[in-house]
Protein backbone atom coordinates (compact mmCIF):
# COMPACT_ATOMS: atom_id res chain seq x y z
CA UNK A 1 0.00 0.00 0.00
CA UNK A 2 1.26 3.49 -0.93
CA UNK A 3 0.76 6.17 1.74
CA UNK A 4 -0.97 8.70 -0.51
CA UNK A 5 -2.64 10.63 2.30
CA UNK A 6 -4.59 13.01 0.04
CA UNK A 7 -6.64 10.20 -1.47
CA UNK A 8 -7.96 9.65 2.07
CA UNK A 9 -8.71 13.32 2.67
CA UNK A 10 -12.40 14.30 2.68
CA UNK A 11 -11.73 17.48 0.68
CA UNK A 12 -10.03 15.56 -2.10
CA UNK A 13 -12.69 12.83 -2.02
CA UNK A 14 -15.28 15.59 -2.51
CA UNK A 15 -13.29 16.98 -5.43
CA UNK A 16 -13.21 13.55 -7.05
CA UNK A 17 -16.98 13.25 -6.61
CA UNK A 18 -17.67 16.61 -8.26
CA UNK A 19 -15.53 15.65 -11.25
CA UNK A 20 -16.84 12.12 -11.70
CA UNK A 21 -20.51 13.14 -11.23
CA UNK A 22 -20.05 16.04 -13.67
CA UNK A 23 -21.58 18.39 -11.13
CA UNK A 24 -20.42 21.36 -13.20
CA UNK A 25 -20.42 19.78 -16.64
CA UNK A 26 -17.69 18.13 -18.64
CA UNK A 27 -14.20 18.44 -17.23
CA UNK A 28 -11.78 20.25 -19.55
CA UNK A 29 -8.74 21.50 -17.65
CA UNK A 30 -6.96 20.82 -14.37
CA UNK A 31 -4.17 23.01 -13.02
CA UNK A 32 -2.06 22.53 -9.90
CA UNK A 33 0.77 24.42 -8.24
CA UNK A 34 2.81 23.13 -5.30
CA UNK A 35 5.76 25.29 -4.29
CA UNK A 36 7.87 26.02 -1.24
CA UNK A 37 11.09 27.89 -0.50
CA UNK A 38 13.60 25.35 0.71
CA UNK A 39 16.24 25.93 3.35
CA UNK A 40 19.94 26.61 3.02
CA UNK A 41 22.12 24.42 0.77
CA UNK A 42 22.81 20.93 2.00
CA UNK A 43 19.28 19.88 2.88
CA UNK A 44 18.57 16.28 1.84
CA UNK A 45 16.08 17.43 -0.80
CA UNK A 46 18.96 19.03 -2.71
CA UNK A 47 21.10 15.90 -2.81
CA UNK A 48 20.12 13.70 -5.74
CA UNK A 49 21.46 10.49 -4.19
CA UNK A 50 19.09 10.99 -1.26
CA UNK A 51 16.07 12.58 -2.93
CA UNK A 52 16.15 10.97 -6.38
CA UNK A 53 15.31 14.33 -7.95
CA UNK A 54 14.16 17.81 -7.09
CA UNK A 55 10.71 19.32 -6.86
CA UNK A 56 9.08 16.82 -9.23
CA UNK A 57 9.25 13.61 -7.14
CA UNK A 58 8.68 15.53 -3.90
CA UNK A 59 5.95 18.17 -4.17
CA UNK A 60 5.21 17.75 -7.88
CA UNK A 61 4.07 14.21 -7.23
CA UNK A 62 0.98 15.54 -5.42
CA UNK A 63 -0.05 17.48 -8.53
CA UNK A 64 0.52 14.51 -10.82
CA UNK A 65 -1.34 12.06 -8.60
CA UNK A 66 -4.25 14.48 -8.23
CA UNK A 67 -4.64 14.74 -12.01
CA UNK A 68 -4.89 10.97 -12.20
CA UNK A 69 -7.35 10.38 -9.37
CA UNK A 70 -9.60 13.28 -10.32
CA UNK A 71 -10.04 11.97 -13.87
CA UNK A 72 -9.56 8.27 -13.10
CA UNK A 73 -7.63 8.12 -16.37
CA UNK A 74 -4.01 7.62 -17.37
CA UNK A 75 -2.24 10.20 -19.58
CA UNK A 76 -1.43 9.43 -23.19
CA UNK A 77 0.80 12.44 -23.96
CA UNK A 78 3.32 14.05 -21.60
CA UNK A 79 5.60 17.10 -21.79
CA UNK A 80 8.05 18.48 -19.26
CA UNK A 81 10.36 21.41 -18.54
CA UNK A 82 12.86 21.79 -15.70
CA UNK A 83 14.93 24.71 -14.40
CA UNK A 84 18.15 24.80 -12.37
CA UNK A 85 18.94 28.47 -11.60
CA UNK A 86 22.59 29.30 -12.14
CA UNK A 87 24.33 30.63 -9.09
CA UNK A 88 21.99 29.00 -6.58
CA UNK A 89 23.94 26.22 -4.81
CA UNK A 90 20.71 24.49 -3.80
CA UNK A 91 20.17 23.34 -7.36
CA UNK A 92 23.54 21.99 -8.44
CA UNK A 93 22.20 18.42 -8.46
CA UNK A 94 18.40 18.66 -8.68
CA UNK A 95 15.79 20.76 -10.44
CA UNK A 96 14.13 23.77 -8.87
CA UNK A 97 11.00 24.28 -10.99
CA UNK A 98 9.35 21.37 -12.75
CA UNK A 99 6.49 22.09 -15.14
CA UNK A 100 4.62 19.32 -16.91
CA UNK A 101 1.49 18.75 -18.95
CA UNK A 102 -0.62 15.64 -19.32
CA UNK A 103 -3.23 14.91 -21.98
CA UNK A 104 -5.84 12.30 -21.05
CA UNK A 105 -7.87 10.10 -23.44
CA UNK A 106 -11.08 12.03 -22.68
CA UNK A 107 -9.42 15.24 -23.85
CA UNK A 108 -8.83 16.64 -20.36
CA UNK A 109 -5.63 18.70 -20.29
CA UNK A 110 -3.66 19.01 -17.05
CA UNK A 111 -0.78 21.34 -16.20
CA UNK A 112 1.30 21.08 -13.04
CA UNK A 113 4.08 23.23 -11.61
CA UNK A 114 6.25 22.46 -8.60
CA UNK A 115 9.17 24.42 -7.22
CA UNK A 116 11.67 24.81 -4.42
CA UNK A 117 12.49 28.55 -4.63
CA UNK A 118 9.11 30.27 -4.18
CA UNK A 119 6.84 31.17 -1.31
CA UNK A 120 4.50 28.36 -0.32
CA UNK A 121 1.62 28.01 -2.78
CA UNK A 122 -0.47 24.85 -2.85
CA UNK A 123 -3.52 25.09 -5.08
CA UNK A 124 -5.55 22.79 -7.32
CA UNK A 125 -8.36 23.75 -9.69
CA UNK A 126 -10.54 21.89 -12.20
CA UNK A 127 -12.37 23.80 -14.94
CA UNK A 128 -15.51 22.33 -16.50
CA UNK A 129 -18.06 23.50 -19.05
CA UNK A 130 -20.48 24.92 -16.46
CA UNK A 131 -18.21 25.92 -13.61
CA UNK A 132 -14.93 25.39 -11.81
CA UNK A 133 -13.96 23.89 -8.47
CA UNK A 134 -10.77 23.46 -6.54
CA UNK A 135 -8.86 23.62 -3.29
CA UNK A 136 -6.65 26.40 -1.97
CA UNK A 137 -4.71 25.33 -0.06
CA UNK A 138 -4.88 21.88 -1.63
CA UNK A 139 -1.82 19.91 -0.54
CA UNK A 140 -1.26 21.07 3.04
CA UNK A 141 -1.79 18.79 6.02
CA UNK A 142 -4.85 20.69 7.24
CA UNK A 143 -7.20 23.66 6.71
CA UNK A 144 -8.03 22.79 3.10
CA UNK A 145 -10.70 25.06 1.62
CA UNK A 146 -12.82 24.33 -1.46
CA UNK A 147 -13.66 27.15 -3.85
CA UNK A 148 -16.40 26.83 -6.49
CA UNK A 149 -17.50 29.14 -9.30
CA UNK A 150 -20.55 28.56 -11.50
CA UNK A 151 -23.40 30.22 -13.33
CA UNK A 152 -26.36 31.39 -11.28
CA UNK A 153 -28.94 32.67 -13.73
CA UNK A 154 -27.47 35.60 -15.67
CA UNK A 155 -24.64 36.07 -13.17
CA UNK A 156 -21.64 34.16 -11.90
CA UNK A 157 -21.65 32.85 -8.35
CA UNK A 158 -18.81 31.77 -6.10
CA UNK A 159 -18.86 29.80 -2.88
CA UNK A 160 -16.54 28.22 -0.36
CA UNK A 161 -16.73 24.95 1.53
CA UNK A 162 -14.80 24.40 4.72
CA UNK A 163 -14.51 20.82 5.90
CA UNK A 164 -14.78 19.54 9.44
CA UNK A 165 -11.25 18.58 10.51
CA UNK A 166 -10.65 14.84 10.20
CA UNK A 167 -7.53 12.76 10.55
CA UNK A 168 -6.60 11.68 7.02
CA UNK A 169 -3.85 9.50 8.42
CA UNK A 170 -6.36 7.65 10.60
CA UNK A 171 -8.56 6.97 7.56
CA UNK A 172 -5.49 5.72 5.71
CA UNK A 173 -4.40 3.41 8.53
CA UNK A 174 -7.93 2.18 9.15
CA UNK A 175 -8.20 1.09 5.54
CA UNK A 176 -4.80 -0.56 5.67
CA UNK A 177 -5.86 -2.58 8.72
CA UNK A 178 -9.23 -3.43 7.17
CA UNK A 179 -7.56 -4.64 3.98
CA UNK A 180 -5.32 -6.96 5.99
CA UNK A 181 -8.26 -8.30 8.00
CA UNK A 182 -10.50 -8.89 4.97
CA UNK A 183 -7.84 -9.65 2.33
CA UNK A 184 -9.03 -6.68 0.27
CA UNK A 185 -7.04 -4.48 -2.11
CA UNK A 186 -6.41 -0.98 -0.70
CA UNK A 187 -7.42 2.21 -2.47
CA UNK A 188 -3.74 3.01 -3.07
CA UNK A 189 -1.91 -0.26 -3.80
CA UNK A 190 1.68 -0.47 -4.97
CA UNK A 191 0.60 -0.24 -8.61
CA UNK A 192 -0.64 3.30 -7.96
CA UNK A 193 2.81 4.47 -6.91
CA UNK A 194 4.51 2.55 -9.71
CA UNK A 195 2.38 4.32 -12.32
CA UNK A 196 3.36 7.71 -10.91
CA UNK A 197 7.02 6.66 -11.15
CA UNK A 198 6.52 5.73 -14.81
CA UNK A 199 4.92 9.09 -15.56
CA UNK A 200 7.64 11.04 -13.73
CA UNK A 201 10.24 9.15 -15.75
CA UNK A 202 8.36 10.24 -18.88
CA UNK A 203 8.34 13.87 -17.67
CA UNK A 204 12.12 13.76 -17.18
CA UNK A 205 12.48 12.16 -20.62
CA UNK A 206 10.33 14.85 -22.22
CA UNK A 207 12.28 17.59 -20.45
CA UNK A 208 15.58 16.16 -21.67
CA UNK A 209 14.43 15.71 -25.26
CA UNK A 210 12.16 18.70 -25.60
CA UNK A 211 9.32 16.74 -27.14
CA UNK A 212 6.19 14.80 -26.32
CA UNK A 213 6.38 11.37 -24.70
CA UNK A 214 3.45 9.09 -25.44
CA UNK A 215 2.07 6.45 -23.10
CA UNK A 216 -0.58 3.77 -23.49
CA UNK A 217 -4.11 4.53 -22.34
CA UNK A 218 -5.71 2.37 -19.68
CA UNK A 219 -8.66 0.18 -20.62
CA UNK A 220 -10.67 1.24 -17.54
CA UNK A 221 -10.98 3.98 -14.94
CA UNK A 222 -8.96 3.76 -11.73
CA UNK A 223 -6.93 0.92 -13.19
CA UNK A 224 -4.28 1.11 -10.47
CA UNK A 225 -6.63 1.76 -7.53
CA UNK A 226 -8.68 -0.45 -5.27
CA UNK A 227 -12.05 0.34 -3.64
CA UNK A 228 -12.56 3.83 -2.24
CA UNK A 229 -11.79 4.26 1.47
CA UNK A 230 -14.48 4.26 4.13
CA UNK A 231 -15.12 7.96 4.61
CA UNK A 232 -16.63 7.36 8.04
CA UNK A 233 -13.21 6.39 9.40
CA UNK A 234 -10.93 8.84 11.16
Amino acid sequence: MIAYRLQYNIAHRTLIGLARQKAYGELRLIEAVNTQNDAAPGQWRQIKALAGGGSLPDVGLHCLNAFRYITGEEPVEITGRLTQPKGDPRFCEVEDISHFTLLFPSGVFAAGTAGYSMHENRRLRADATDGWFGLDPAFSYNNLVMHIGHRAGPANAQEQRVFTPRNQFAVEMDQFAECIRTNREPNTPGEEGLQDQRIMAAIYEAAAGGGVVKMAASDRLDATRGPAPNEQSG
